[in-house]
């Protein structure tokens, strides 16, 4: 599967690093919110972003858990009538 633009890293991507810094209490917030998603209320995903900062945690099939936080992020986004089958 293929989308019908060639996407080139970092050169199609909108990059938030420039954003509104996020300070460590907020992240640390945020990471206990998607954590309560994921445990709690039996999610598989939980993420939240704002400026230069994206929180997200995974739960994998073995219930190990993921929390990834990003700076900086870099975010390219389609529409699924560009892929080609």
């Amino acid at each position: 599967m293929k989308i019908k633009k060639e996407i080139n890293y970092p050169y199609d991507f909108f990059c938030f690093k420039d954003g509104v810094k996020i300070n460590e209490e907020t992240i640390n917030e945020w990471i206990e919110e998607c954590l309560n998603k994921v445990i709690n209320d039996k999610e598989d995903s939980s993420s939240m972003a704002s400026g230069d900062t994206e929180v997200t945690v995974e739960k994998d099939d073995e219930n190990e858990i993921t929390i990834t936080v990003t700076h900086g992020r870099y975010e390219f986004t389609f529409n699924k009538k560009d892929i080609v089958k």
